[in-house]
């Protein structure tokens, strides 16, 4: 009989303890044998630890040990408790705060890091369906699931897969909001995989490194899996594991500066070549369009990203850049 790997299941909090809780008691029900999960709170100012530790302690399950260190204390520490809560003294971003976590499961020797958003929830056999499709072949580095928008009704996709247009600069989920008649079932390479519900193997991270702590929030997992293939890993969307996401917000302000600056750096530093076209086409559609529909604020904000990128500040907006982490 085949020992299944023990999986370090990563997911990063601030202030959204109600959907970390809520994600918790969803994959908690999952199939999978051997999983620790590490829960990374990047300083939230909501009271998630004492809410989420209440919600541990309190749970029917009291088998289910804890431990609660700082991130200082990762290096040192090698608990095989079932749950391990990261307290980070600062906001990392998602990248950031992932890292920690990885770095925690790659400690512990997990045979894979499996990266989710607190904001999903699981089928039963969402985990097993992506580690069994990465033992099947030794190159494939990143497994992604199908994930269904919980929202909606009558099996409405949010992404089966994702692209990402070297000319725009853009990104795309494919498949977003179609009904799931099965055009997406087949297990196939794609050019990126969200982080939301992202298996690794923990060698292709030895391999390539951690996740890029300059993006802070967005393209991050862009550039993760566009490094992976360029050192020879392959990047696989599995469509028999399925997970739902909870769809609760559009994007705002502050999020289009990080789509717009990040888009920039990815393309300087993997589609140089491309630059200039991404350079007009955000002028065109994304700067004097927004002028023309006299959305101001959407405007600063897109001009906000690009100028910070040309300036060279990354990370978190407005705070000084420290770690780039690949």
């Amino acid at each position: 009989m085949n020992i299944l790997p023990e999986v370090g299941v990563v997911i990063v909090n601030w202030n959204g303890w109600k959907r970390t809780i809520s994600c918790l008691e969803s994959l908690l029900q999952i199939e999978y044998p051997s999983y620790q999960i590490i829960l990374v709170d990047n300083d939230s100012t909501d009271g998630s630890i004492k809410k989420i530790v209440e919600w541990m302690k309190d749970r029917k399950e009291k088998k289910d040990s804890i431990t609660i260190l700082n991130e200082e204390e990762i290096a040192s520490t090698h608990s095989s408790d079932k749950f391990i809560l990261i307290k980070n003294r600062y906001d990392y971003g998602f990248g950031g705060g992932a890292n920690r976590g990885i770095q925690y499961a790659l400690n512990r020797d997990h045979g894979f890091v499996y990266l989710l958003s607190n904001d999903y929830s699981f089928a039963p056999n969402a985990l097993s369906e992506l580690v069994q499709a990465a033992l099947s072949e030794k190159k494939i580095g990143m497994a992604g699931s199908k994930v269904y928008a919980k929202n909606f009704q009558d099996q409405i996709l949010w992404f089966a897969g994702s692209t990402h247009n070297q000319w725009t600069g853009n990104t795309a989920h494919r498949g977003i909001r179609e009904k799931d008649i099965g055009q997406y079932n087949t297990p196939e390479q794609v050019t990126f995989l969200p982080g939301s519900s992202l298996l690794i193997r923990s060698d292709t991270i030895r391999d390539i490194g951690f996740m890029d702590e300059r993006y802070f929030l967005y393209y991050e997992d862009v550039e993760w899996c566009i490094r992976a293939k360029r050192k020879g890993w392959k990047v696989y969307y599995i469509p028999a594991s399925e997970v739902y996401h909870n769809i609760h917000d559009t994007i705002n302000l502050p999020q289009r500066y990080y789509l717009i600056r990040n888009k920039f750096l990815l393309t300087r530093d993997y589609f140089p070549w491309t630059l200039p076209v991404v350079i007009l086409f955000f002028l065109r559609y994304e700067s004097l369009n927004r002028l023309y529909r006299k959305e101001w604020q959407i405007f600063f904000y897109h001009w906000n990203g690009f100028f910070d990128f040309l300036r060279g500040k990354f990370g978190e907006k407005g705070k000084k850049y420290s770690q780039k982490s690949k």
